[in-house]
């Protein structure tokens, strides 16, 4: 549930500030970051709690992957370290640092 929010907020902040990723990131983000731990979180209330433990931590390394690699080391738009301060730029900058 943590999660989310800090997913949530961090959509916001993205919309806001006007960053928007790419299809393939997009995609990513939709499948792995968002839909992923909802699956499962399902999953560990079903027998199947074995297969929802690997989904979560699939999900949660490529989320930590993915927002590592784009918040801080990759030059561009969604990169927090490059943002200028202001209202949104703190809230990406410090829900980007609360990911995964």
């Amino acid at each position: 549930m943590v999660h989310l929010l800090v997913v949530l907020g961090h959509g916001v902040a993205h919309e806001q500030l006007h960053i928007q990723p790419n299809i393939w990131q997009r995609t990513f983000i939709a499948l792995v970051i968002f839909i992923g731990p909802g699956v499962a979180m399902a999953l560990l209330w079903t027998p199947l709690q074995k297969m929802g433990l690997v989904v979560l931590l699939l999900t949660m390394a490529g989320s930590l992957f993915f927002g590592a690699a784009y918040h801080f080391f990759v030059p561009g738009s969604d990169n927090a370290l490059e943002l200028p301060p202001g209202h949104w730029e703190s809230l990406f900058k410090t829900s980007a640092s609360g990911l995964p």
